[in-house]
């Protein structure tokens, strides 16, 4: 179905298809790997700053260090 669709996208040109589908799949494992590498730089930033997750366990080692929220600007997400 996803061939037919990229054939029938290139009106009938197996090459333009091919290509088309080619490119469209480099684009989306490169969007993969940056998601990969933001989620890696978020957990290492977390481990970082004692912000893994686990509030109690972040309390006992620093205690007189506020918990709160770690984010990464670039993709809106949290960390707590």
């Amino acid at each position: 179905m996803i061939a037919f669709a990229y054939h029938r996208a290139a009106r009938g040109d197996a090459w333009a298809a091919l290509v088309a589908a080619i490119s469209d799949a480099l684009a989306d494992l490169e969007a993969a790997e940056l998601r990969v590498a933001r989620q890696a730089r978020l957990i290492s930033w977390g481990y970082a700053r004692g912000q893994t997750g686990a509030d109690t366990i972040s309390m006992i080692a620093c205690p007189d260090r506020p918990l709160h929220a770690l984010s990464d600007p670039e993709i809106g997400e949290a960390i707590v």
